[in-house]
Order: C-alpha cells, then sequence, then structure tokens
C-alpha cells in the first residue's frame, strides 16, 4: 500500500487553485471529491502480465524481506539484513505485479528519462507539457496520479490543462469492452463505408459528448456528407472570389471559438448549404457566382475538420463499379429532369425504366439536386 494522505495534498491544492485547468471546469468538483476522502493505495495485482513488485523473501519472518533491483543486489542486502549467508536460490521474488496506473502515473516523467536522468536535455526542454486530453473516467486512476507524481518526483505540475473528452459507446450507450463484444475496429467500418464518414461521426458532436457508435449513426454521417458534397456538385469552386467574414464564416468561428463546438461549426457548414440549394434554381449569373464563392468558403471553412477536401464526383461515385458508365447515367438523369420540366411524361417515364434497367436508383434532392446509387437485385 501507499499512504495517499499527505501525498496527494500538492495535487488537490493546485487543481483547485488554478495552476491546472480542467476543461470543462466542472470536472473539479469530482476531482475535489475524490482527493479529500482518498484511500491508501495498493499498488499490488495478481496479473500474469506487469512490472513484478521487487521484494524478495528470504524467511517466514514478517520482517524477512528486501527490496532489490536485482536478485544479485537481493542476496547481498538479504544477507547483511539477516546476519547469515543467503545465497540465490533462499530468495522468492514476490509473484504480484505493480498496479498498472502505479507505472504509468510515472509517464510524463518516465518517457524522457526523467527519473533515472532528472536533469537531462530532453526532460527539462519538455517538462511540464501544455495539454492533456483523456477521458472523466480515468481522472483519478491516471489523470490525479500523474499530477501527484509531478510534484512528488518533480516538484512542479506535469501539465497545464486538462481536456476531458466523451468516448465511444455503444447503440446502447454502454462503454465498449472484448467481453461485450461491442466494439468494432476502423478496418471493419472502412470496407462498408468511406473514411470521411467515419471521421464525421466522430468530429460531429462537441467533443465532451459521448458517440453512440451504430449502423444507424454512420448512415445519417453519410447521408449530410451527401447533402455536402451534393451542394458542391456542379460548382467552379476553382476560380471563384472568396469570401471573407462573410456572417457564415464567422458563426463557424464562434462554435469552434466557443471551446471547440464542432457541433455548431457543422450547423454553420449546413446553412451554407442551404443558400447553395436555394441559389442553383436561380440560374442567373449572380446567383452563379454567389454560389461558387459559397462553395469555396465551404470547402475552406470544411478544411478546418477535415472533411469535404475531395471532388464531390469522387466522394458520390465512391461505391460505383469501373465498369459502370457514370456519364451516361448523368446524362440520362438530366435528360430525364428535362422532360419532367417539360412535362413529356411519356419520355420521362421511358428514361426511368432505362435507368431502372441498369439498376439505378435515382434519389431527387429537390433544389440540392439528383444523386443516385446503383443498387444491385440480390
Amino acid at each position: 500500500f501507499v499512504d495517499m494522505k499527505e501525498l496527494s495534498a500538492p495535487a488537490l491544492e493546485h487543481v483547485m487553485n488554478g495552476d491546472i485547468q480542467f476543461h470543462p471546469e466542472k470536472f473539479k468538483n469530482t476531482y475535489r471529491h475524490w482527493m479529500e476522502n482518498v484511500k491508501d493505495w495498493c499498488i499490488s495485482r495478481q496479473l500474469w502480465w506487469g512490472h513484478r513488485i521487487p521484494v524478495w523473501f528470504y524467511g517466514d519472518g514478517h520482517e524477512d524481506y528486501v527490496v532489490a533491483k536485482t536478485r544479485e543486489q537481493a542476496v547481498s542486502m538479504a544477507t547483511e539484513k539477516s546476519g547469515r549467508g543467503i545465497n540465490a536460490e533462499d530468495l522468492k521474488q514476490d509473484e504480484d505485479v505493480l498496479d498498472t496506473w502505479f507505472s504509468s502515473w510515472l509517464w510524463p516523467i518516465s518517457v524522457f528519462n526523467g527519473l533515472t536522468d532528472s536533469d537531462n536535455d530532453e526532460i527539462n526542454y519538455y517538462y511540464p507539457t501544455c495539454d492533456l486530453v483523456t477521458a472523466p473516467e480515468i481522472m483519478f486512476f491516471w489523470v490525479a496520479r500523474m499530477i501527484i507524481a509531478g510534484y512528488e518526483y518533480k516538484g512542479e505540475l506535469p501539465f497545464k490543462n486538462v481536456y476531458y473528452t466523451g468516448i465511444v459507446r455503444d447503440k446502447l450507450g454502454r462503454k465498449m469492452s472484448k467481453s461485450l463484444g461491442n466494439f468494432f475496429t476502423v478496418r471493419e467500418v472502412l470496407k462498408l463505408y468511406d473514411a470521411e464518414v467515419l471521421r464525421h461521426l466522430l468530429i460531429a458532436s462537441h467533443y465532451r459528448s459521448a458517440i453512440n457508435y451504430s449502423e444507424q449513426s454512420l448512415k445519417q454521417s453519410e447521408s449530410v456528407l451527401e447533402r455536402f458534397y451534393n451542394a458542391l456538385k456542379g460548382l467552379d469552386t476553382n476560380g471563384a472570389k472568396s469570401l471573407a467574414n462573410s456572417r457564415h464564416e464567422k458563426a463557424f468561428k464562434a462554435a469552434m471559438d466557443d471551446d471547440f463546438n464542432t457541433a455548431g461549426a457543422f450547423s454553420a457548414l449546413m446553412e451554407i448549404v442551404k443558400e447553395i440549394n436555394n441559389l442553383k434554381p436561380q440560374a442567373s449569373p449572380e446567383s452563379e457566382e454567389r454560389a461558387n464563392q459559397l462553395g469555396a468558403l465551404l470547402i475552406r471553412l470544411g478544411a478546418v475538420l477535415g472533411l469535404l477536401q475531395r471532388t464531390p464526383e469522387d466522394f458520390l461515385r465512391r461505391d460505383i463499379d469501373d465498369d459502370v458508365d457514370a456519364a451516361h447515367i448523368e446524362a440520362l438523369i438530366a435528360a430525364r429532369a428535362q422532360a419532367r420540366s417539360d412535362r413529356d411524361w411519356a419520355l420521362a417515364d421511358q428514361i426511368r425504366d432505362e435507368l431502372s434497367a441498369l439498376n439505378v436508383v435515382v434519389e431527387d434532392g429537390g433544389a440540392s439536386g439528383s444523386g443516385w446509387r446503383i443498387e444491385k437485385p440480390e
């Protein structure tokens, strides 16, 4: 056991006085409750893997042990302590291993070899660091203990800011685990969805919010991205004049400045999409120029979130086989739209049947244009 009451006192003081900032600040209350009611820390674990406790026994007495780095050192120390000759065969090392957190609480120091060489160039340069991003579930297990170790072994804080994020949970809101079998791998997701879809799912919510992962949530992210790319479809954004400090950009920046509110940022992007979709049917030089400018803005702001950096055609046709004549399908859809506009219902129905024969499903998007996909019969 480790006596924690006195050891943890500096870690409580320097969080509560603001030397170390918690984001959001509400977690200071949870931290204070834990630290004011801290218990002694049992650091031994009965596990197969880990750092084996460096305690060596040489008899059955309550004090018949030594703490040593190596067996050879233990022999020397045991001989001196017992007052008799001790051989290596007489020693038995404790079979328990150290608690995982007893190793990882040293992480900010040990990664720069700051324990065994406390004045080396790397530890002096990198310690303390600025930010830690983690989940509130391990606030006491890891965050508090790293702060404790920092003040105990280095005499100062290990980091200045702690950002607590939500975690990815399953559709029922449960933590993912191997025992429940409710986890996923990125490789599995990418067999069915574009990587951009997964990225949107992970960043669309505020970083403090939990993400409930499900097939439905992936489909929702895919649908949102399709709306973005359909809005960009047909625009000439390369030569468009940049829109600086527009109301859309101000709303986007305000959301990101509000503690990285990505949900608000995506709302600002969706407002751009709506305006583009309203401009497209007007088909005037002014509306076309404005739509192109908005499209360029949408791409530029999307880049901040690591999204919308592909051509609309690349994303919207991502699941189409190479043998599909996409240009021919686009031409048929355009001809069908024209026939419907001319109220030539017979021709529109004829084209519809031709598209159906090609296993094309047309998704009429109103002002946003028509999307399509290949849906082969089972």
